[in-house]
């Protein structure tokens, strides 16, 4: 229950105490002092009364929330920020896990977990450092079939722990937080099969698919690397990045052995996904572009930024000692340098630099000035006054917590939103953007020292720093209230009850074929009507040429429509 109920709920309970509850000492003092010692006792049980109502009360009224994240670190711990957040406001919150895989400190003390099985994760290793290599090497057709492979992985995990999903079922939910990431989407049959209400939560939120507005002359899609200022060229391309993925979809899921869901195809699972309650993204329109959005639709980038809690005695020593400052490398939780191409360049180029660098690596070792560690707090590292700089992938989390901080980036993006990411870095100059592909260790000594020896990126990351701190909200809080809201008065009056459904109707193109149609008919009935009276006036003159000329006439007339 929202907290304007039981602050309301408390008022009342304060009216309706007897009257002699609420005299003063001074109206009691007129009495002997037996008045006074019973009215201390009053207060004194009255109190204790209302604190363990009151505990009762918020308690009864907290509502059970399930959290689902994808498989990845990073994943678990932006959904961290807001059930942490629900769970100071009273509520329940279960994260349910895969219980083979390495979640760090993710979710934390007073959240509770649930685990699923899934015994062939082992096995699929080799798998995911192919797909590492893929991604490294650019290889995107092989990366898309990695894809398609990681969707069927995803539905093999719901579907093959049938014991985990009772244990939900017996915990009664009120309410789910799904991962949204495309490939995730058979996990939306444990809130199907539950019957409980759910949102979609992810750092991409797919415009299409959920029924958004989307702009492709105005705001580039997730997958390019344009700004909001785009030409031709870049307009049509950045529709069909908007359009292929909707049609594409990747492959179909073998729905024809569900468990969850007997019955249910591919395309009721992206009916699922689009009957979210709210769509809540890990953006923000502080280094982003402006763009028509529905009310189902809120930004609450930075849900993993917060204060930054003390560096373990090691980081802290490294980063005190640096006179010069300290620069972190880090290419997130999902990324790992299996095939051994990237960590050589990086040595090379930083062992070259004045700075102290904390680099993320596969083991712990001492090299000179450059310190590698297996795991790299990175909210807390920024928070150092020593850090000047971060080079990163520049994936979602880290990026806000740069902000976060004021620290400028150098980037190197990998793969999905991280090359708009990236471009929006560029773009509002917080940094720069390498291609990783063609990295040499020239290359990133250059950029690094462009971005130190310019005091302006560190202004302007300062800059957006004051911004993002001066919202009377944290964005775990904002993302709590759209929640609460939602599971008290249901999302139903914040969707679109006429959005098609149809990306040809979504973009108005049967409008606009129509249009194009009716001013095709009027040029040709120009056109043939001026040939009939060319005849009749000028009967032994050619009509070829007067001809042409009217159809280049038309299609002036039309550009000039159009353009002007």
């Amino acid at each position: 229950m929202a907290p304007d109920t039981l602050k309301t709920r408390s008022v009342v309970a304060r009216e309706k105490r007897p009257v002699q509850d609420r005299l003063t000492p001074t109206v009691l003092s007129r009495g002997n002092v037996l008045g006074l010692e019973t009215f201390s006792c009053r207060l004194k049980s009255t109190f204790v009364f209302s604190v363990v109502l009151m505990s009762f009360i918020c308690t009864a009224d907290g509502a059970k929330i399930l959290f689902i994240p994808s498989l990845e670190y990073s994943h678990c711990n932006y959904m961290r920020g807001l059930a942490e957040e629900l769970v100071r406001r009273g509520h329940s919150v279960t994260m349910y896990l895969c219980k083979e895989m390495d979640y760090r400190d993710c979710p934390g003390p007073n959240i509770d977990v649930i685990t699923y099985k899934w015994t062939e994760y082992k096995t699929n290793m080799p798998f995911k450092k192919q797909m590492n290599k893929d991604i490294f090497e650019g290889q995107w057709k092989r990366l898309f079939d990695h894809m398609e492979i990681i969707k069927h992985f995803f539905c093999q995990m719901m579907e093959n722990d049938m014991e985990s999903i009772e244990n939900l079922r017996r915990r009664r939910f009120d309410f789910a937080v799904i991962d949204g990431l495309f490939f995730s989407r058979c996990f939306y049959l444990v809130p199907y099969n539950l019957t409980i209400p759910y949102l979609s939560m992810a750092s991409v939120i797919e415009e299409l698919d959920s029924g958004q507005l989307i702009a492709p002359g105005l705001f580039p899609s997730k997958y390019s690397d344009y700004t909001n200022d785009m030409t031709f060229v870049q307009r049509v391309l950045n529709t069909l990045y908007f359009i292929v993925p909707h049609i594409a979809k990747f492959s179909k899921v073998p729905t024809d052995t569900f468990k969850l869901a007997p019955g249910l195809t591919s395309e009721d699972l992206e009916e699922l996904y689009r009957k979210s309650e709210l769509f809540l993204e890990n953006g923000d329109v502080l280094m982003n572009y402006p763009k028509p959005v529905l009310p189902n639709y809120i930004q609450v980038g930075g849900l993993t930024t917060r204060p930054a809690k003390p560096l373990p005695p090691d980081l802290r020593t490294f980063f005190d000692g640096a006179k010069n400052g300290a620069i972190i490398v880090s290419f997130g939780s999902v990324f790992e340098d299996d095939s051994n191409v990237l960590t050589p360049i990086l040595l090379s180029a930083l062992s070259r630099l004045p700075q102290r660098v904390l680099l993320k690596a596969s083991e712990d070792k001492d090299l000179g000035n450059i310190k590698t560690v297996t795991w790299l707090p990175l909210n807390d590292a920024l928070a150092h006054p020593n850090t000047r700089l971060v080079v990163y992938h520049c994936g979602n989390n880290g990026h806000f917590e740069s902000i976060y901080h004021g620290i400028p980036l150098v980037c190197l993006p990998i793969i999905a939103d991280q090359f708009q990411i990236a471009k929006r870095v560029e773009h509002f100059k917080m940094g720069v953007k390498i291609d990783i592909r063609k990295l040499t260790a020239q290359i990133l000594v250059d950029a690094i020292k462009k971005v130190l020896d310019d005091p302006a990126y560190t202004q302007r990351a300062k800059n957006f720093s004051r911004i993002f701190h001066s919202r009377r909200k944290t964005p775990a809080e904002r993302a709590a209230d759209a929640v609460e809201d939602v599971i008290q008065f249901g999302g139903q009056h914040l969707r679109s009850q006429h959005a098609p459904k149809n990306w040809f109707l979504l973009l108005h193109l049967d409008v606009w074929v129509f249009i194009f149609l009716v001013l095709q008919l009027i040029f040709v009935s120009i056109v043939w009507c001026t040939r009939r009276l060319l005849r009749q006036w000028l009967p032994d003159s050619s009509t070829s040429t007067f001809t042409i000329f009217m159809y280049i006439s038309a299609l002036l007339s039309a550009w000039v429509y159009l353009y002007l």
